[in-house]
């Protein structure tokens, strides 16, 4: 069992255990955690979204370092996770004066990409397909968009 608080760090326990708390502030004090995901085979790989940016960890979350370029300063506002491919993580980037837009990465947070997309206002959410996990929807401010592709391009949709 994972959980993370909104603003503080993260937890880890076991039913029988409780919970423990891990690494105080190990992402940073205040962080705004957004999403969450165990990106490798084990519980030692993660990814982190945060109202103060993009950070892995290969500790477990003892310790955090910033997503590398392009996304070394931009924050997230939504995360999806591929269900059977967990080191493919979709991420809305929500940074003032920053991109603003969806990024792909496949091997957990290492390299990013960044999809193709119309804009259509602020990126607010993503769903993805429970039937076929490549189809992912995407909702901005002014319209809907669909991927057929996991995540590397979208199209528009009309308005929402």
């Amino acid at each position: 069992l994972w959980m993370h608080t909104d603003v503080q760090g993260m937890y880890a326990g076991s039913g029988a255990d409780g919970l423990e708390w891990l690494c105080a502030d190990a992402v940073a004090p205040f962080a705004g955690f957004t999403g969450f995901a165990l990106t490798g085979e084990g519980s030692e790989r993660w990814l982190v979204t945060t109202a103060e940016g993009i950070f892995m960890s290969r500790d477990g979350g003892c310790s955090f370092l910033r997503a590398p370029a392009p996304l070394t300063h931009e924050t997230a506002r939504a995360l999806s996770q591929h269900p059977d491919r967990p080191a493919e993580v979709l991420v809305l980037t929500d940074t003032f004066d920053g991109v603003r837009a969806p990024f792909l990465t496949l091997d957990g947070g290492e390299s990013w990409q960044q999809s193709r997309f119309i804009r259509g206002g602020i990126l607010q959410e993503l769903l993805r397909a429970r039937a076929n996990p490549e189809v992912i929807y995407m909702r901005q401010d002014l319209h809907l968009s669909r991927s057929d592709d996991g995540g590397r391009s979208f199209s528009g949709s009309g308005r929402s």
